[in-house]
């Protein structure tokens, strides 16, 4: 309840800090309610934070095992990054957890960075299957999955700050295949 009504509060401009009261009337609670599930309000966007991931993670983990191969699977990860400036549910969920508000949260650099860790990890284990089984004729799985994670981080850093961004299925459809191109994978496009 207590996050869901994060979500809520979140989802419009602010002029000013979010204050727990503000939560707690959203989710109809009382202050005890909140202090039983959460040590402080930190600790709660550190909770929003840490369940989008998740959830984010699950989803990526089914597309990625729904691939017959590693160039399946690479795509469905550069997907995954481009669904979260192109699915306006995911986009929103994006923002919040992006906000100054949650970003600020003591622990949130600990938190992003375990998250950046975890995708980073699926991406090199997709790099190294493809460079195993011959889909990636020159792949360096480590270094690679750095240089791509940040190509396709500054997607979503450029549509979270507002910068001009093509979300249509070219632009996903010339993400993927510039990657696929960069470890060596065959063109899917002319």
């Amino acid at each position: 309840m207590m996050i869901e009504a994060v979500y809520r509060l979140l989802d419009h401009p602010r002029t000013s800090p979010l204050a727990v009261s503000e939560i707690l009337a959203e989710a109809g609670l009382s202050t005890r309610s909140f202090y039983r599930h959460f040590r402080s309000k930190d600790n709660l966007f550190l909770a929003v934070f840490e369940a989008e991931s998740e959830r984010a993670r699950d989803d990526l983990d089914v597309a990625i095992s729904r691939a017959a191969d590693p160039v399946g699977a690479l795509r469905q990860w550069v997907a995954f990054y481009h669904s979260m400036i192109a699915d306006p549910r995911r986009r929103r969920r994006v923002r919040i957890i992006l906000s100054p508000e949650v970003t600020r949260a003591t622990g949130y650099a600990a938190a992003q960075a375990r998250t950046q860790q975890a995708l980073h990890a699926r991406l090199t284990r997709i790099l190294g299957d493809g460079a195993r089984t011959g889909h990636f004729r020159h792949t360096r799985p480590e270094v690679d999955a750095v240089f791509i994670q940040d190509v396709v981080s500054s997607l979503v850093a450029r549509a979270r700050d507002g910068i001009e961004w093509d979300d249509s299925e070219e632009t996903l459809d010339g993400l993927q295949d510039f990657v696929a191109r960069a470890v060596g994978a065959p063109s899917t496009t002319p």
